[in-house]
């Protein structure tokens, strides 16, 4: 019998025990290698669709990096990049199973952009095969998800920065700076905003054709394996609850990090509540396409909301909060700032004060190789535990509305409507809706129950006894399909 050569055993062992739903044996230290000053960072990227493309052009551009492998479950995303490649006269070798990848030693740090339930399995396994992580938002597609990412970033002593950029974007740190600074006073109240137009996903007459350069099995991964029930595979995953969180957790994960980071990351709010549903489109979208999550800080109002739907039917157009779409709005005693990947600050009059001006994505992973090139997790702007934090917030948002109840707008005045801030945000809802045709009195919107997090997140308490037997289901452990188990003990 021919010998097994060590990476086909190693191979061969990781999927065995990963099947079994066990850590692999890998060390920490088993094929990380020391980095010389002047030695480039080897990155795989993992996911080379729209995400990922912008990724590669991002990590390419950087000092002190190369980009040598790419995976992608669509064999025509990777003939794409690879033509572009081509193009600028490099090389890179290409994957379409990650745990290929991992088998690379040639590769010491991987940049995740696969739909959002990969994630913590990709995450883990890299960590088990000694390799520095980038993982895109959210981080994780379930708190659950997120513990067990954080065992293994532990354990395996791996570098892991989470994809909120804004964390190393100096105009929003100047931003930060001058709000603490007091000169407007104290904040009464906070409204993250991301009112984005998203298109009808279209209704599906029964199951669909997978695209002949897709594995599916791959794509499906830790998901259950059915068939495909939405018009568009791509992208679409985000509105489906098997593979996304919907764009609290898309777009919005960035908005919620930034509020997070305004509050201060050494605390997490009281609890967590949300108001919302899917309106307008009869498709087969699942996630919320207008959604208000709640966070009491002690009796401070703070809200974070996703919109999709437009001002009004026939237009792409949406509304706006304080001539904003995508940012927070704080608004303290003496004027107010609307603070994202820039920020203005204003007098309560509506005066222009001070305005700062950047964008931190190239700074983002910049700050990432200098902290793989170190082997200091300290250094990072984002680490994993910062970014499973954030991701808590809209993970428990998305928990109450999926085990909410309809509510007539009275219901939800005197649930929510106590502040002025609240009353606002429910009348810019229901004027939204109201316009698109919506009638509330017989499409009611949904609305979930207080949740919080006890137990350093491990543990959910939810304050309406009848929301707790499906908020309770949902925050177990899914159920994975084999060999793509997040396993109980990394």
């Amino acid at each position: 019998m021919k010998p097994l050569s060590r990476r086909k055993f190693l191979t061969g062992s990781a999927t065995s025990l990963a099947a079994a739903g066990l850590s692999t044996s890998f060390s920490n230290h088993a094929w990380a290698q020391s980095r010389g000053a002047n030695d480039d960072i080897r990155i795989g990227i993992v996911g080379v669709g729209w995400k990922g493309g912008d990724q590669i052009k991002v990590f390419n551009e950087l000092k002190g990096c190369r980009i040598v492998a790419l995976c992608d479950v669509d064999q025509l995303h990777l003939d794409e990049e690879v033509e572009n490649f081509k193009k600028r006269h490099q090389q890179v070798k290409t994957y379409r199973d990650i745990r290929n990848l991992l088998d690379d030693k040639e590769v010491d740090a991987i940049v995740i952009s696969t739909p959002n339930h990969w994630h913590a399995l990709i995450t883990i396994w890299a960590c088990q095969a000694g390799k520095d992580v980038y993982v895109e938002k959210p981080v994780c597609h379930d708190i659950w998800e997120g513990q067990r990412m954080l065992e293994a970033e532990k354990k395996y002593g791996r570098i892991i920065q989470g994809g909120t950029q804004n964390r190393s974007n100096d105009a929003f740190k100047e931003g930060l700076e001058y709000l603490r600074g007091g000169d407007l006073g104290k904040i009464l109240w906070i409204h993250g905003i991301d009112y984005k137009y998203r298109k009808s996903l279209g209704k599906a007459r029964g199951p669909q054709r997978i695209p002949p350069t897709v594995d599916y099995d791959l794509f499906q991964g830790p998901a259950r394996m059915q068939p495909l029930n939405r018009l568009k595979l791509h992208y679409d995953w985000h509105w489906m609850w098997e593979t996304g969180n919907g764009d609290i957790g898309n777009i919005a994960a960035h908005t919620i990090d930034n509020l997070r980071h305004i509050m201060g990351d050494d605390r997490q709010p009281d609890r967590v509540m949300s108001l919302g549903g899917r309106f307008v489109y009869d498709d087969d979208g699942e996630t919320p396409n207008e959604l208000l999550a709640c966070f009491d800080y002690g009796g401070l109002p703070a809200f974070s909301e996703i919109r999709n739907i437009p001002h009004k039917p026939g237009v792409d157009y949406m509304d706006n909060l304080r001539d904003s779409r995508e940012s927070c709005i704080v608004q303290c005693e003496e004027g107010y700032m609307n603070l994202g990947t820039g920020g203005t600050a204003y007098s309560n009059d509506g005066k222009r004060i001070k305005g700062f001006h950047g964008n931190g994505v190239k700074e983002h992973a910049a700050n990432f190789i200098k902290a793989v090139r170190h082997q200091d997790s300290s250094l990072l702007n984002c680490p994993l535990k910062v970014a499973v934090q954030a991701g808590e917030l809209f993970h428990m948002a998305n928990l109450s509305h999926r085990s909410g109840f309809p509510a007539s707008l009275k219901g939800i005045r005197d649930r929510i409507g106590g502040s002025e801030a609240g009353k606002a945000a429910i009348e810019s809802i229901r004027g939204n809706l109201t316009r698109n045709g919506v009638d509330l009195d017989q499409d009611q919107l949904t609305l979930g129950s207080w949740m919080s997090l006890e137990d350093q997140g491990t543990r959910l308490k939810v304050h309406n006894p009848e929301s707790q037997l499906v908020a309770q289901a949902l925050f177990k452990p899914r159920h994975y399909r084999k060999p793509f188990v997040v396993p109980k003990k990394v």
